[in-house]
């Protein structure tokens, strides 16, 4: 057998929940496996779906298709307490390096918002597919293998009734890693809500007042969105 020094993961979404050989055939994820990972007879990767993952030996493997001996697969258990992040839509750029960041940090869910200055339109089915995409690759890199459920933009008053402890990266007094280990003290779910690239207006940081949001202070310095909300969830991850 080959000697391997790492194991790669690798997203397959069709079902792979018996112990046997998997022969894979769809053109791109033979082409990854053979001419991008470039593994060999023998040896393994990771695969993982959206319920669970299973190691798999290479058996055979050509520009045609791949033959995989399969162990058992086991269940994927998400982290907890349970991650939603509120997250506005963002410039392209900075919209892919948070979503690539929360799923790294294990999110559950990621919920897009519009806001008085959101600045740009999302892209609809296209933009959706993209950030799947970006969401895959980031738990490929990482073996975070659990992928947020995304959803797409709502306007803010619509996604800020959620239920637990509900959290805001915002300026203040208070320390985030303060209100975070007092809702982390609760047992419940918690929602983190990261502002805009523009910051909120007068209006809505009043109405997220009213919806029981919690500030608290990331840094002493302004940090971008997606720089928030990847602090933000860390932080959460490292108390836990």
């Amino acid at each position: 057998m080959n000697e391997q020094k790492h194991t790669f993961a690798l997203y397959y979404p069709a079902s792979f929940d018996r112990v046997g050989q998997l022969i894979v055939t769809d053109a791109p994820v033979v082409h990854r496996i053979s001419r991008v990972l470039r593994l060999r007879v023998g040896e393994s990767l990771q695969l993982f779906n959206d319920v669970c993952q299973v190691t798999a030996i290479v058996e055979e493997v050509d520009e045609r298709r791949v033959r995989l001996r399969l162990g058992e697969a086991t269940q994927l258990v998400a982290l907890s307490p349970a991650i939603t992040v509120l997250l506005a839509v963002l410039k392209h750029g900075a919209l892919e390096d948070a979503i690539s960041s929360l799923t790294q940090c294990g999110v559950q869910y990621i919920r897009l918002y519009t806001s008085d200055r959101v600045q740009r339109a999302w892209g609809g089915v296209k933009e959706h597919e993209r950030m799947m995409r970006v969401m895959i690759a980031a738990a490929e890199q990482s073996k975070q293998l659990i992928l947020p459920i995304l959803h797409d933009p709502q306007f803010l008053l619509d996604v800020l009734d959620q239920p637990g402890a509900r959290l805001w990266c915002e300026f203040g007094e208070t320390s985030f890693i303060d209100v975070a280990h007092q809702a982390i003290k609760k047992g419940e779910p918690i929602t983190l809500l990261v502002g805009p690239e523009a910051d909120f207006s007068i209006r809505e940081k009043e109405l997220v007042k009213t919806k029981g949001f919690v500030a608290g202070r990331l840094t002493q310095s302004i940090l971008r969105a997606e720089q928030a909300a990847f602090l933000a969830a860390g932080i959460i991850r490292s108390i836990t």
